[in-house]
């Protein structure tokens, strides 16, 4: 099995600046330009300790690979929980509120969630449109509460 040669000199901002962007591009990671930053830092970092120590760095890397996998793991969990909370949001900002419309009247215009009494009972507009009919007969509409009558 062939060894890489070990490295004698320091590399380059540059260098370290295009490995970093390669990583991100291969994990899909956008980086602010301060997280940038501290990773080229932390990878100069670990350059100069693998100049020094060349097993102490790969074991940083390895930790360090753990962490994020662990990271990444606990991020995959918190966006899923985040989408499903996003979608109930979404889901009740959707339905339309109830509002007191009073008295069913022939000929007024009722929206979604309009509220209207007709002969003691309670009734829920599910679909804009404007009063043609008895609103016990009518499609557009859903009984809340039954009268008493």
């Amino acid at each position: 099995m062939a060894t890489n040669p070990r490295p004698t000199v320091r590399r380059s901002t540059a260098e370290i600046e295009s490995d970093v962007d390669r990583l991100s591009t291969l994990f899909h990671t956008a980086m602010t330009a301060a997280t940038r930053d501290a990773v080229v830092a932390n990878v100069r970092t670990l350059d100069e300790l693998y100049l020094r120590d060349p097993r102490k760095a790969r074991l940083v890397v390895l930790e360090t690979v753990l962490m994020l996998h662990e990271m990444n793991q606990t991020n995959i969990a918190r966006n899923t929980k985040l989408a499903a909370l996003e979608a109930t949001i979404t889901g009740l900002e959707e339905r339309p509120l109830m509002k007191d419309a009073g008295v069913w009247r022939h000929g007024s215009t009722y929206s979604p969630g309009d509220v209207t009494t007709f002969k003691g009972s309670a009734w829920v507009c599910t679909k804009a449109h404007t009063a043609d009919g008895p609103v016990a007969d009518h499609a557009n509409w859903r009984l809340l509460m039954k009268g008493s009558r």
